[in-house]
């Protein structure tokens, strides 16, 4: 991503110009993927929940939870791990990932699960018909 200059008014008549880095946005018209839920989500959520149904705890119950003394849920990386494309945690099972060919990745799984790497190929087969 590219930045861009944008100029911002200080106090008084001084202007300054800064290099903002474009923010990275999601496609728009997505829905919270929790059944009875139809909240729409945000271009900026990267997620596939809205903000009360989001199994990852945000930075605002975090703090909450410091500021009352409460522990911080914590995920056992050794046991499960959230999917790069969709977001959404798994157990490290062969039920829910597929083996990475080269041994990387967490203790030797991909990084995607298996639903989103059968949703790539269906695309990708999709694409290959049309041309």
């Amino acid at each position: 991503m590219n930045a861009q200059r944008m100029p911002v008014q200080l106090p008084g008549r001084m202007t300054a110009t800064f290099d903002v880095a474009p923010q990275q946005t999601y496609p728009a018209n997505r829905y919270c993927v929790e059944d009875g839920c139809f909240t729409r989500l945000s271009i900026y959520n990267r997620g596939r929940h809205c903000f009360l149904h989001d199994p990852e705890p945000s930075l605002v119950e975090i703090r909450k939870n410091l500021k009352l003394g409460w522990d911080i849920p914590q995920r056992d990386p050794l046991t499960e791990k959230p999917c790069t494309k969709c977001g959404v945690v798994f157990p490290l099972t062969t039920e829910f990932w597929y083996r990475s060919s080269n041994g990387h990745g967490v203790q030797g799984f991909k990084s995607q699960c298996k639903g989103c790497i059968r949703q790539t190929e269906r695309d990708k087969k999709r694409k290959r018909r049309r041309s």
